[in-house]
């Protein structure tokens, strides 16, 4: 349990987001999985059509 503490704070960190609040941080993790699903979609798209 420890190393995913260690785990979330530097991802906390590298991104500068340790300092926000709980509704802020849960808006930019939103946002982090939304720009991920951009990039998956079209692979997916591509691997469906082969």
């Amino acid at each position: 349990m420890k190393n995913i503490e260690v785990d979330i704070k530097k991802y906390l960190d590298d991104r500068r987001w340790n300092k926000l609040r709980p509704s802020n941080l849960a808006k930019s993790i939103c946002i982090e999985a939304a720009e991920l699903l951009n990039y998956s979609v079209p692979l997916v798209k591509t691997v469906i059509s082969v």
